[in-house]
């Protein structure tokens, strides 16, 4: 079906901005065109901003835009509006597009229409009806941010990527922007010391986070992601920023830029619409200054406005759900010949011949030729970087299947197979110190660190993990490309004594032949053959219930969260809370939320806590720097503009106001919360307030608290 615009409605505002409001149907068979009147103000652009809050995320717009019927087409109008009325969402477009000279347009706002058109009076012709479009943003709580892509929750993506798929997929609007059209702005200058300060380097694309963070676990074992809304707006709450359509243009743009704007141009990356952000590169960029005002000339104050006051901060609070009921990520393997690649979630011991859940497949496909003496032919996992904390603790509970690619007559031998298992845990600091954990050298029941290495010679610790005893040994009869049988790796270590990389690695060796002994090594034959291990695959499936976990605990609690506070000392004052925040800065390199950050060639391990803003400060974790940021502007309050704006001179480019502008007013410069732009009037109406950032000294603290605790952090602020 193609593409067709069915209603047009042109008209010109009082100081000669020509308008024109296309109706549009992603589902036509028509490619009839019909003029509409417009009506009244033509249409009118309202943002739907918290007034109670200068750092709202998700700002959406809607459109209200009324026309006149009453011409010899009537019917067929008519019969257009009907099809509006009872239609699917995101069937039927409206786009507004603007220009100087009645000839040349450009993209002002696109949106969705929603299939209320009111009121339609009883009476003759001519009859006025109002449409209601909306740009979609709000929309976006009832989609899950992966409905319509192709995301591996495993894996990692770009903050701007989530961005661009939200807005480019889900709202479905993208049709009104050509490939090469400016699709995305972006004004982001936190940085830390992996990611470059420069205006080519744009933070936001150079940061990233796991998908499964925005996908818990159900009742069923099954991971089910969040709304593309709460993605997106967490996004916008982690940078301070702001997300909306503006004269055309995705804005995500960080609160106080506008502050730093007044005394020099910002930083912009702006995105092509054929740009999804792959290759870290923008399609422009430079500095811009953004900020206008109020000079009586281009930009003039109406009657009956006011002013208003924001209370004075004594704090702002925010908590970082920094493990959440999630799986620990293994993000490489690595072999014996010390091949490293990504994988997917798997554990594999054995990998005769599927690849598929290692992601590889090396050394003729074989792990676990099964010689201890070498101890070098096992897989080693790198689960991430972890930092000391009290009360730290792993925990493993992991299923691990025995599956087989041939019928039992192509093995070779004639009897049933029985598996040891080899595994541990290991923890270097990268200087030379090593701590080591498994299941079968414990104290008290938990998994003890000893510097000693658990598969070398001495006595106590070369006593393979046994799963199997006579009872338990693998029974099945071997059937073509299927799983048979199981056993569980579960224990929990005692604390973590050191920082350090964390590992796990294992092997499996493989009897058969056996009788009746306890002891398979003794009364089976082991499998060496190539032939017969090439059919062999023992493994540990992608985590996919809450029950198979290898997570981080916190004294005994399987999820934990840090609340920052930063405060300033005075004796009355508001508190601030963001709420909870599910990405951020590490601590450890095995937070599933950890922001990882990319130098343009390689990107870090997430546990960067050396973040600032605008090119100053010492450094600290980005939900801190949140916080800096959030009471620089409101630690003397700030007042708030309520009244009406109207622009004056046909000169857009320079001398217009949009929402994405900031205003100087009586030598204070504000920014819009929620406001409506009249488009007959050249009028915008609302409330505005003041950025002034302060250097007023700022205390931070930092807490650490399981779920399980009494906590008064705000929790619905998304």
């Amino acid at each position: 079906m193609a593409i067709d615009t069915r209603l047009v409605g042109e008209f010109q505002s009082d100081r000669g901005t020509y308008y024109k409001v296309s109706i549009i149907d992603t589902q036509s068979s028509t490619a009839t065109q019909y003029d509409v009147e417009a009506a009244g103000n033509g249409f009118d652009l309202t943002y739907q901003t918290d007034t109670d809050d200068r750092f709202t995320g998700l700002i959406p717009s809607e459109v209200k835009f009324t026309m006149f019927v009453n011409d010899p087409f009537s019917s067929a109008k008519q019969s257009i509006l009907d099809s509006i009325r009872t239609s699917e969402y995101k069937r039927w477009q409206l786009k507004i597009e603007s220009s100087t000279n009645g000839t040349t347009y450009s993209l002002f706002w696109a949106g969705n229409l929603l299939n209320e058109i009111n009121p339609e009076a009883d009476e003759s012709l001519p009859r006025q009806f109002t449409l209601t479009a909306i740009c979609g943003l709000a929309a976006l709580e009832n989609i899950p941010f992966n409905e319509d892509i192709a995301y591996d929750l495993n894996l990692a993506y770009t903050c701007y990527r989530y961005v661009f798929n939200a807005i480019n997929t889900d709202i479905n609007t993208d049709n009104n922007w050509a490939t090469d059209d400016r699709f995305i702005r972006t004004m982001v200058d936190w940085t830390n010391s992996q990611i470059p300060r420069n205006n080519a380097t744009d933070p936001l694309n150079n940061t990233r986070f796991i998908a499964a963070t925005f996908a818990p676990v159900d009742n069923n074992g099954v991971r089910q992601p969040e709304t593309a809304f709460k993605l997106l707006n967490q996004i916008c709450k982690a940078f301070g920023a702001r997300l909306y359509l503006s004269e055309g243009i995705w804005y995500f743009i960080q609160v106080n830029t506008y502050e730093e704007m007044d005394s020099a141009d910002q930083y912009y990356r702006d995105y092509k619409k054929g740009n999804n952000g792959s290759t870290h590169t923008p399609d422009f960029y430079g500095t811009i200054d953004l900020n206008t005002s109020e000079d009586g000339t281009n930009i003039t104050r109406l009657a009956g406005n006011k002013f208003d006051y924001l209370g004075i901060l004594k704090q702002a609070k925010v908590s970082y759900e920094m493990f959440g009921s999630y799986d620990l990520l293994p993000s490489t393997i690595t072999n014996a010949s010390g091949t490293s690649n990504t994988v997917n979630n798997s554990l594999v011991a054995w990998n005769g011949w599927r690849s598929t859940g290692a992601g590889f497949n090396t050394d003729s496909g074989i792990y676990g030729v099964n010689d201890l003496t070498t101890s070098t032919d096992y897989a080693s996992y790198y689960m991430g970087e972890l930092v000391v904390l009290d009360g730290q603790t792993i925990k493993i509970n992991r299923t691990f299947n025995r599956a087989i690619n041939d019928t039992y007559a192509g093995w070779g031998f004639t009897d049933n197979q029985s598996i040891l298992f080899y595994h541990r845990l290991k923890l270097d600091d990268g200087a030379g110190t090593v701590r080591y954990a498994r299941s079968t050298y414990t104290n008290g029941g938990l998994a003890q660190w000893t510097t000693n290495d658990v598969w070398g010679n001495a006595p106590d610790y070369n006593v393979p993990y046994t799963f199997f005893g006579a009872s338990e040994l693998f029974n099945a009869t071997p059937n073509v490309n299927n799983d048979l049988g199981s056993f569980v790796l579960n224990f929990e270590t005692a604390e973590v004594p050191i920082a350090g990389d964390l590992y796990f690695e294992c092997y499996a060796k493989v009897y058969y032949d056996y009788g009746n002994s306890t002891d398979v090594a003794e009364d089976g034959t082991e499998i060496t053959s190539a032939t017969d291990q090439a059919k062999l695959y023992i493994y540990s499936a992608p985590e996919n219930s809450a029950d198979q976990i290898f997570q981080i605990y916190i004294n005994g609690e399987s999820t934990s969260k840090q609340t920052f506070i930063t405060s300033q000392n005075i004796a009355n004052g508001l508190t601030y809370e963001v709420g909870d925040l599910l990405i951020g800065s590490g601590p450890t390199g095995t937070n599933v939320g950890r922001l990882q950050c990319y130098n343009n060639t390689s990107w870090d391990d997430g546990t960067n806590i050396t973040w600032e803003a605008y090119g100053g400060g010492s450094g600290k974790a980005i939900s801190k720097l949140l916080l800096n940021e959030i009471m620089a502007g409101q630690n003397e309050g700030a007042r708030v503009f309520d009244g009406a704006l109207k622009i004056l001179t046909n000169n857009v480019s320079t001398n217009g106001y949009k929402f994405h502008n900031g205003i100087t007013i009586d030598s204070s410069l504000f920014v819009p919360y929620q406001i409506t732009f009249i488009a007959n009037e050249d009028t915008w109406q609302g409330e505005w307030y003041e950025i002034n950032t302060n250097t007023t000294t700022l205390t931070d603290e930092t807490e650490a608290e399981t779920l399980n605790t009494n906590n008064t952090i705000n929790t619905n602020s998304w």
